[in-house]
């Protein structure tokens, strides 16, 4: 149910704001109407711009993006549900003392990652369809590009070689997925090939490796190449001490 909201004169000189296309800014304040009384509400784009621009042929879904690039709403899962938390909301409405308390579980910004804190930009690499989190125990808030299985293969194979990921581990791995991703590699085959050669982190595949095409390696590994990937397989596995 929209709610009726405050709007400030400074809503309109917002240098930040300015940045984000006029259908965007529009966008942010339709937000705080639909949002419940902590600024939180789910986010079902297509819901949301029938409710906010049912008259406007725009892409909802970038319209948040760059929202969120600018630090202006904050994208989160808890149990397989995507939530948006409309940040420095209570600093700028007043909901009416009757409105219901809201029902929407908080992001936890102390003790996990947020979109517009990590230090590398975002890429256009859509988001798998059945997100998962992470980690079960807390509210884990991850770049809407990252693949979340392939991930957690990632961490999985952290764990095996005896090298878990720290949560500044964790920042500068995804970072440098980030990177390579967005020169055009499979975040897919990187995951893949940085497991099967027992790497800590990832690395940019050599030219007659990889295929930037998106159609994955092309390279037929000759024979000494196939055992060492092998034995470097079992090491990761068994914990190390295999050698040729």
């Amino acid at each position: 149910m929209a709610r009726a909201r405050n709007i400030k004169p400074s809503f309109f000189i917002n240098d930040k704001l300015a940045d984000c296309e006029p259908l965007a800014r529009l966008l942010f304040a339709g937000l705080w109407t639909v949002a419940d009384r902590e600024g939180r509400l789910e986010r079902q784009t297509r819901k949301i711009k029938a409710q906010i621009l049912p008259y406007d042929d725009c892409d909802a879904e970038s319209l948040l993006k760059q929202l969120e690039n600018k630090g202006f709403i904050l994208s989160y899962y808890v149990e397989n549900i995507q939530y948006i938390q409309i940040l420095k909301f209570k600093e700028h409405q007043n909901p009416h003392v009757k409105e219901g308390a809201s029902t929407i579980p908080a992001p936890d910004l102390h003790q996990t990652s947020t979109v517009q804190n990590v230090p590398y930009p975002l890429s256009p690499i859509p988001l798998i369809d059945s997100p998962i989190p992470i980690r079960a125990e807390k509210i884990e808030l991850f770049p809407l590009w990252l693949d979340l299985v392939l991930w957690q293969d990632f961490v999985n194979h952290r764990k095996a070689i005896k090298a878990p990921l720290t949560k500044r581990a964790e920042d500068l791995a995804i970072g440098e997925l980030s990177k390579l991703t967005q020169k055009g590699y499979s975040q897919k085959e990187l995951i893949e090939k940085t497991i099967l050669n027992g790497w800590k982190t990832f690395y940019e595949p050599k030219e007659q490796y990889a295929n930037k095409s998106n159609n994955g390696y092309n390279h037929k590994p000759t024979q000494a190449e196939q055992i060492a990937e092998g034995i470097a397989r079992l090491n990761a596995e068994y914990g190390g001490g295999i050698s040729t």
